[in-house]
């Protein structure tokens, strides 16, 4: 199984972010880099100039998905559906009794939680997205 760390949580709520909540902002930074912002291949400076230029005019759109993606309210819906995840039982149950201890401290419990329901929540959207193409 996965080390489950702050990072790996990380991971899987941009994923579920730029899936869910961000697709628009998402494929809109794409194409503007497809169409503005050519390939670095020999470096030269005409190249890199017009790579800078690219980047530059793509800087709303990358902007706009900073902030979709750093939107703390879809933060917490993300949180809540992981935290809430019907297969994610036994976890819960490990976090809720750890909790019981004011003086234990129960992030590795929670984070598991957390890691159990985002996967959950990407499995589902997949699933989804799967059954949406046929």
């Amino acid at each position: 199984m996965t080390e489950v760390n702050n990072e790996n949580l990380q991971a899987l709520l941009t994923k579920i972010m730029s899936t869910r909540f961000c697709s628009g902002e998402d494929s809109d930074v794409k194409a503007c880099f497809q169409n503005f912002v050519p390939p670095n291949q020999s470096n030269s400076w005409v190249e890199q100039s017009l790579h800078r230029v690219g980047v530059k005019k793509c800087e709303p759109y990358t902007e706009a998905l900073h902030r979709c993606m750093g939107n703390e309210k879809k933060h917490a819906v993300v949180l809540k559906a992981a935290a809430s995840a019907p297969v994610c039982m036994e976890e819960r149950k490990k976090a809720a009794q750890c909790r019981l201890f004011p003086d234990r401290d129960c992030e590795q419990e929670v984070l598991e939680m957390l890691y159990c329901g985002m996967v959950h929540l990407i499995q589902k959207s997949k699933e989804k997205s799967g059954r949406q193409t046929l």
